[in-house]
């Protein structure tokens, strides 16, 4: 059986943080079950924020279940880190009685208890008997065969090739103290391929299968001035391969703003960078659906090292109308060395039908470096101006100045040879005016 994508917390032994751990305001609990059918076990996860949580839980039906395991819950002395929180999670691994068949349907109730014997919490969950896999399968193994390969901490500008089971990973950063602003970790699914110095670790032939990107995620939590954990999620039955980087605590490239606008037939992707440190080139990667990234527009040249905001875009007109993308940024700077972008856009082209109202957007991008776009709406045929003024009511430039039918438009300006500065926009359409603002800055 594969088991259901839901993350069975595992605990990590060591990770001993006490009495320092408080309560959230609201308590809360949570409980995950999931059956083997090979091995006739439930495995349930239950995780509480009361660290101090003492108590038991009971399940029904019991006549499902092997009399005889452990069912005590201690948080006294174990407590993980999560955002600005703390959890204790506790795993159980119950032996089920023999005979349930594929198809079946088992429905589990759990209630826990305080020590006292005041009821805490409840929940139930509908699990089934499902074909599966056998132990020897080279893809998907059952949670209790996969053994990870995790590093026990992790060092500043250190990188590893990880192997994951289905489950979270609580690992201390080992750093000089104090902990500076937030390590940044970078982790790609697979360890078979070239990676140069210094993650050169990552770059082994060992690897038979690579991490499932869709369900891989990771998080840093900094306790203290002198403590901070670097989380991993890997929730997925089938074990992985995959690349740990860092952490570093300067990004080459800080990317301040990653926009997607869709239109009839393309999609306009606009970046701002707050600064950036020896940058040579972006590459814009897309994926549709459940295909694959592919690189779309690689070597965009970047600015090198600069402390200024920089501004950049691109036109994707290699889509289908109606089909939803989503893109991603990987900067690499003069050593090679590439950085992916955790954030990702969404924008899905169409063909636009006869508008029902004037509108004038914004321009994109904004701000621009010497080109930008206007997209405006008519609902019906008539003559029609685009002006560029300055702050002070010059006029500029005139875009557009013409008769035309009722659709949407796009109409783009050049501004090289004007100074930096905001300039106004206005479009004027039979009894419709409309003025906006944008921002040049070379």
């Amino acid at each position: 059986m594969r088991l259901p994508k839901i993350c069975i917390m595992t605990a990590v032994v060591g990770v001993l943080l006490g009495a320092v751990a408080p309560a959230l305001a609201q308590p809360y609990f949570q409980a995950n079950m999931a059956l083997n059918p090979e091995t006739q076990k439930l495995y349930l996860s239950v995780k509480t924020n009361i660290c101090g949580f003492a108590g038991y839980f009971t399940i029904t039906p019991e006549s499902l279940v092997v009399p005889g395991y452990s069912n005590q819950i201690a948080c006294d002395t174990v407590c993980y880190p999560n955002d600005t929180n703390y959890v204790c999670m506790v795993d159980f691994e119950i032996q089920v009685v023999s005979g349930l068949e594929i198809g079946d349907s088992v429905t589990f109730d759990v209630q826990v208890f305080q020590s006292d014997g005041q009821f805490f919490a409840s929940v139930d969950d509908e699990l089934f008997v499902q074909a599966g896999p056998t132990r020897d399968d080279p893809v998907f193994g059952y949670r209790d065969d996969c053994v990870p390969d995790v590093p026990s901490a992790v060092e500043r500008d250190e990188s590893y090739c990880l192997w994951l089971c289905h489950r979270t990973y609580i690992i201390p950063i080992i750093t000089p103290p104090p902990i500076e602003g937030m390590p940044v970790f970078r982790i790609r699914p697979g360890c078979d391929q070239y990676i140069p110095d210094p993650y050169a670790a990552c770059a082994v032939d060992t690897c038979s299968n690579n991490a499932n990107e869709g369900v891989l995620s990771w998080h840093v939590t900094v306790i203290n001035p002198m403590l901070g954990f670097l989380v991993i999620i890997y929730c997925d039955a089938a074990p992985g391969c995959a690349c740990l980087e860092g952490p570093d605590y300067v990004l080459p490239v800080e990317l301040s703003a990653f926009n997607a606008l869709a239109g009839n037939g393309y999609v306009d992707l606009s970046w701002t960078t707050a600064s950036e440190l020896d940058n040579s080139y972006f590459n814009i990667w897309r994926r549709a659906g459940s295909q694959d990234w592919l690189t779309i527009a690689p070597g965009i040249p970047g600015h090198g090292t600069t402390a200024e905001a920089q501004h950049y875009s691109y036109r994707d007109g290699a889509v289908i109308n109606d089909v939803s993308y989503e893109y991603r940024l990987e900067s690499v700077d003069i050593n090679g060395e590439r950085h992916t972008y955790d954030r990702i856009v969404t924008a899905t082209p169409h063909a636009f039908e006869v508008p029902v109202a004037y509108e004038l957007a914004q321009n994109f991008p904004n701000p621009f470096n010497s080109i930008t776009s206007f997209e405006f709406a008519l609902p019906e045929a008539g003559h029609v101006t685009l002006k560029i003024h300055d702050i002070l009511g010059r006029e500029i430039a005139t875009v557009i100045d013409g008769n035309l039918g009722a659709q949407r438009y796009r109409a783009t300006w050049n501004a090289e040879g004007l100074s930096s500065g905001v300039y106004l926009y206005t479009l004027d359409a039979g009894a419709f005016t409309q003025t906006r603002k944008m921002l040049f800055v070379k």
